[in-house]
Parts: structure tokens; C-alpha cells; sequence
């Protein structure tokens, strides 16, 4: 969990991701974010990250920047396939 206390600048900027992926020992453009705020969004971006929008707190209008926009998480699929590979699916 990354909080007010571990980066200098929060959301728009891309320093919560950034320090997320860092502790996960993760390259940010090998990352997916799950956000429902435009600013959120923006910060993923700016990180160099993908973003699914959920609209649980904004309409789909206002998440448009993101990559893909989902009603509920349900709908989102990810599976693995036994490395490390990842793959994301939209239903």
C-alpha cells in the first residue's frame, strides 16, 4: 500500500504508481492499473502504465482517457500461464 507518506506528489502525478511498481520490483510499463478517477487515470499514464476505468465513482464519459472502461470489475479476466506471463481480457 502506497499512502500520502511515500511520495512527494500525489495523483495526477505518477508518483504513487511509480513507488507501487518500485516496491514490486516491477518495470511500470509492464503494469496494469485499476482506477475509477480521471486523475488516476492520468497519473497511470504519466507512469507509462495501461489503465482499465471502472465507473463506480464517474461516468464512462469522464474516464474516457483510459485504455479500456468497465462497468464492474467483474468483467475484467486475467489469467496466467504458468510463468510470468499475464494476459488481461474484457467481457
Amino acid at each position: 500500500m502506497i499512502t500520502a507518506d511515500d511520495v512527494a506528489s500525489g495523483k495526477p502525478h505518477p508518483g504513487p504508481y511509480l513507488k507501487g511498481a518500485e516496491l514490486l520490483g516491477m518495470n511500470p510499463a509492464e503494469c496494469l492499473v485499476i482506477e475509477d478517477a480521471p486523475a488516476g487515470i492520468q497519473a497511470a499514464h504519466a507512469g507509462g502504465m495501461k489503465v482499465i476505468a471502472l465507473t463506480s465513482t464517474y461516468p464512462a464519459s469522464a474516464l474516457s482517457e483510459a485504455d479500456a472502461v468497465v462497468p464492474r470489475l467483474e468483467r475484467i479476466q486475467i489469467a496466467l500461464d504458468g510463468g510470468k506471463n499475464l494476459s488481461v481480457s474484457i467481457s
